[in-house]
């Protein structure tokens, strides 16, 4: 019998039955159907909970909500004016498709969610994004604003997505998300069932979950 992690009670009742291996698997009822997971128009509550789980920022909050860490980026720098920072990549990481990450897929990623939300409070101090080379990105403030790096913290802020799943979904994207995250998106049930499933080269230190299943139960209410 597996271990069950069980956010809601009613989800217990869809586990055991299914379950032959010992695998840690956390499931969550959600009140609301999933539409997307694609973070340039997927905005519903429960959909950035979801995708926060397979993509991932340049930096992320620590514990404390207060610290900026690493996230795909290994360092910044902020030099001359404070409008133009410097991320460095960490090397050797790839998306869930197994393409590398580098500077020319982050860009690409972030003009596209830029252009789709040009109105955004988000994103829409940035000036211009780009490579200054393989592993380095290079973000242009229109003035400077020091709460940038919290912006790109933010559930809504700037996702990295893998540059060859964008050019082959298209707007499918929202339905086949492609990340760098500590799961990747296994099951994607429109109105139903989303299953995502632990990164086995995740770059960084999991929490040792398995499988986290999102469920609708809106027809219970």
């Amino acid at each position: 019998m597996c271990r069950v992690i069980n956010l809601f009670g009613i989800s217990i009742l869809f586990l055991f039955a299914n379950c032959s291996t010992d695998q840690k698997i956390v499931v969550e009822g959600l009140d609301d159907f999933v539409r997307g997971l694609d973070p340039a128009t997927s905005f519903e509550a429960s959909e950035p909970r979801i995708y926060s789980g397979i993509y991932e920022s340049l930096v992320k909050l620590d514990s404390d909500y207060r610290t900026i860490q690493p996230e795909l980026a290994e360092k910044w720098e902020i030099p001359g004016d404070l409008r133009h920072y410097h991320f460095q990549l960490k090397a050797g990481v790839f998306f869930h498709d197994g393409s590398p990450l580098d500077a020319a897929a982050v860009v690409y990623s972030f003009q596209r969610q830029i252009a789709l939300n040009s109105s955004s409070p988000l994103f829409n101090i940035i000036e211009a994004v780009y490579p200054a080379d393989s592993l380095t990105v290079v973000i242009d403030l229109k003035y400077p604003y020091a709460q940038f790096l919290y912006t790109l913290t933010s559930p809504l802020g700037l996702k990295v997505i893998s540059k060859e799943a964008l050019q082959k979904y298209n707007d499918d994207i929202a339905t086949h998300a492609v990340g760098t995250g500590p799961f990747y998106l296994k099951k994607f049930s429109e109105n139903n069932e989303i299953v995502l499933a632990a990164n086995p080269d995740y770059h960084s230190l999991s929490g040792g979950i398995d499988e986290i299943i999102f469920r609708c139960y809106q027809e219970y209410f």
